[in-house]
């Protein structure tokens, strides 16, 4: 079954063209006007719309494109991809009140109305997820994993996934208020690389479907939103405050981290590719 079968030249295709785009259009944009570096964001589709093209290509036809999306859905992965997103949110707000780093935002809670718009900001959340898990999960996850092993795989398709990001991240960053625009990118290539275990463990509690983790990245983004927000108080968010260890560390990395060697060591011995 499609991809657990494809030829590694599919793969190797899926990376060199993904890597490609990624890296010259950064490279071409860097030497434009700083308005039009928020093309970047563009970017978001490329993975998808290349695994789509490779699926067509593999099956000469559009059948079978949709099965990465809608088959395979488990309620395990549903509950995975809502319960560890809030519950990893909540701990890094738990530690940041305990080192007295944040406060209760009591002056600017989040309304009733912030809670029900959320229900609708993380469906659209996940519509636009689609634009990357499609071929990060969707298409090489479980490519890698046929040749090389859930684990190894998870950790190929973080890489993949924080080199293909970090040419926008760094975009972002010095066209913003960044004094480190490469150190940022280095961190937060970091984390896209740790948070991708746990996103490979939400994939493979199903049963080849994406929509655990296309759930999990949006109830993600959400709850860090309504809890941690950019640290201001002028937000409305349930805290207020610094989320970094030692100045630099984010305690997302951090924790992160933990979580990856946790879920990296499951992959291996849960689970047999």
């Amino acid at each position: 079954m499609w991809p657990h079968n494809v030829p590694k030249k599919y793969i190797v295709t899926f990376l060199i063209i993904t890597l490609a785009i990624s890296w010259g259009m950064a490279a071409v944009l860097s030497q434009l006007s700083e308005q039009a570096r928020v093309l970047a964001s563009f970017l978001i589709v490329v993975p998808t719309m290349t695994a789509i093209t490779l699926n067509v290509l593999y099956h000469q036809g559009v059948k079978q494109v949709y099965t990465p999306v809608f088959t395979g859905t488990t309620r395990k992965s549903i509950l995975f991809a809502l319960i560890y997103p809030v519950g990893f949110i909540t701990l890094i707000g738990c530690i940041a009140l305990i080192t007295g780093k944040a406060t209760i935002n009591y002056q600017n809670l989040p309304s009733l109305i912030d809670l029900l718009m959320a229900l609708i900001v993380i469906f659209f959340s996940m519509v636009i997820a689609f634009g990357e898990e499609y071929g990060w999960r969707g298409f090489l996850l479980p490519a890698l994993a046929s040749y090389y092993g859930r684990g190894w795989a998870a950790i190929g398709v973080g890489l993949a996934w924080a080199f293909y990001e970090i040419p926008a991240i760094y975009l972002l960053s010095a066209f913003g208020e960044s004094t480190q625009p490469l150190f940022t990118s280095f961190i937060q290539g970091l984390v896209l690389l740790v948070l991708s275990i746990p996103l490979a463990y939400c994939y493979f509690l199903s049963e080849s479907s994406i929509i655990g983790v296309l759930l999990m990245r949006a109830v993600w983004d959400v709850t860090s939103s309504l809890v941690l927000g950019d640290g201001s108080a002028e937000a409305r968010t349930f805290l207020a405050g610094s989320y970094q260890l030692w100045g630099v560390v984010p305690l997302e990395l951090l924790l992160g981290l933990g979580a990856a060697i946790y879920f990296g060591i499951k992959l291996q011995h849960k689970f047999k590719a």
